[in-house]
């Protein structure tokens, strides 16, 4: 058993107590953040599995934060001291980083990724991501934060676990794993590179698969301001690298101009600025004994581009 299955199995139970309280006493539950202890390790920990009883799970709200391109990073692959099954090793991990100040969106992100302890997906079988997290409401335990709705950024329920999806997503094709669904955001996000984030929502599940060679284990870490996904499985022979590379450059329309009674003395007020939209796709390359063996174009996305919003005081000149 992988060291810190204890850990996980503490943590799901953390969780579910927080999503009690907050759906009884709202007010009475404090923010908090999951810090892993040291590592654990003990006799037998039986991991979850895809095929457990999900009919109470549901979809969830599409989350997002205001962009600012920094991606996130894969960590060093190291086998553990102990695995989930003999013949596991930590094949992939990709973690990406959170502001800890942003009390709901930070709270969200823990609570889904607290679904992932160990879960176990056999080989041919699919990981329905929205079936495994279930419904992202308040009688659940999920906090309102910004979301994205249409190209807008918006407060709704749910906000940031779209973080979750597209850390896991990171994780698992570093792995050689594939994706039968994968969608972008309608605007870039803050905590990966073009062409490499996951949406989730009430009607945008994604949904992977796994077409390597023996079941593998899904884990997730939330450290401070870090989520980390570890896949666990048979080890690899090929290396695989990934790119984002830009087909085109969205230039934004003309500026949205609304005209309001007064604006404190000023005669207009940029609200929000103009962004580029882009183009993109998802470079994978294949490496075999050193060698490059095979460039395949994973995906293709289109990200809009956002026009200036500006107000106008009706009384200026």
């Amino acid at each position: 058993m992988p060291p810190r299955a204890h850990n996980n199995r503490m943590k799901k139970i953390f969780f579910a107590v927080i999503a009690a309280c907050a759906a009884l006493f709202p007010s009475a539950v404090p923010t908090f953040g999951y810090a892993a202890a040291e590592d654990v390790r003990i006799e037998a920990v039986a991991p979850q599995s895809v095929g457990s009883d999900n009919a109470d799970r549901a979809y969830g709200e599409e989350g997002g934060r205001i962009p600012s391109q920094s991606g996130g990073r894969p960590l060093p692959i190291e086998e553990p001291a102990s695995s989930v099954h003999k013949n596991s090793v930590l094949v992939s991990s990709f973690s990406t980083s959170f502001n800890r100040g942003a009390d709901g969106r930070s709270y969200n992100l823990a609570l889904a990724a607290s679904n992932f302890c160990f879960l176990e997906v056999g080989e041919g079988e699919k990981l329905s991501f929205n079936g495994i997290v279930g419904m992202r409401t308040e009688a659940r335990g999920y906090r309102r934060a910004k979301v994205i709705e249409n190209g807008e950024y918006v407060v709704g329920v749910g906000g940031g676990v779209c973080q979750v999806s597209t850390t896991l997503y990171n994780a698992w094709i570093r792995a050689g794993l594939s994706a039968e669904s994968v969608r972008a955001h309608s605007l870039p996000s803050s905590y990966c590179e073009l062409s490499q984030d996951a949406t989730v929502s009430d009607v945008i599940d994604m949904v992977l698969v796994n077409d390597g060679n023996g079941p593998v284990y899904v884990d997730a870490e939330v450290d401070g301001g870090t989520l980390t996904f570890r896949i666990y499985g048979t080890k690899r022979s090929d290396r695989y690298e990934f790119r984002t590379e830009i087909e085109a450059v969205i230039a934004p329309t003309e500026e949205l101009i609304e005209f309001v009674p007064a604006l404190d003395g000023k005669d207009h007020e940029v609200v929000r600025a103009a962004k580029n939209g882009y183009r993109s796709h998802l470079l994978r390359l294949t490496y075999r004994d050193g060698v490059l063996a095979e460039k395949k174009i994973l995906r293709r996305d289109v990200y809009r581009a956002v026009p200036a919003k500006i107000l106008v005081a009706e009384n200026s000149d």
